[in-house]
C-alpha cells in the first residue's frame, strides 16, 4: 500500500482537491489474507497518517473493470468523481475521492453530474488507451 502527498499548484488545482491531498495506489493483500481485515487495517493506518498531516482528502483510481476494488472503496465512503483514459493503459479508469480531516462528501447529485460529464467527455475525446479519437486527429485535437 502506498500514499503520496501533494500540494496542488494553482495551475494544477482541480475542483475536487482544494488543498493538500493524498493519492493512494498499489493496494494489495495476498489472497490467503483477504477477508481477514488486513486491507481495512492498512487503510486505517493510511487515514491516520492523512489526519496527522492535515490532508483534506484521499484520491485513488483503478480500472473501471475492478469491481471488487471499486466496491471496497465505496464501502470506505469514497465517491466516484471522474473517468480517466491514460496512454499507459488499455482501459478506462475511475478516480475516487475519500474525504479526510472533517471534510464532507460532496452532494451525491453534484458528484453524479460531474462524474457523468467527465465520462462523456473522456469517451468522446479519447479511446481506452488515452489516444485522441481518430476524427479529432483531423483537427489536431
Amino acid at each position: 500500500m502506498t500514499l503520496r502527498i501533494f500540494k496542488p499548484s494553482k495551475r494544477g488545482k482541480r475542483w475536487h482537491n482544494e488543498n493538500m491531498y493524498g493519492y493512494a495506489s498499489q493496494d494489495a493483500v495476498l489472497p490467503e489474507y483477504k477477508g481477514l481485515g488486513v486491507g481495512k487495517k492498512m487503510q486505517e493506518v493510511r487515514i491516520k497518517i492523512c489526519e496527522e498531516k492535515k490532508i483534506d482528502e484521499l484520491l485513488m483510481h483503478t480500472s473501471i473493470h475492478a469491481k471488487d476494488v471499486l466496491n471496497w472503496w465505496k464501502k470506505q465512503g469514497a465517491q466516484y468523481i471522474e473517468l480517466l483514459s491514460s496512454p499507459i493503459t488499455n482501459y478506462y479508469s475511475v478516480r475516487m475521492r475519500l474525504p479526510i480531516a472533517g471534510k464532507k462528501k460532496f452532494n451525491k447529485y453534484y458528484i453524479a453530474l460531474r462524474f457523468y460529464l467527465s465520462a462523456i467527455k473522456c469517451i468522446i475525446l479519447k479511446n481506452k488507451s488515452g489516444k485522441s479519437r481518430r476524427f479529432l486527429r483531423l483537427f489536431n485535437i
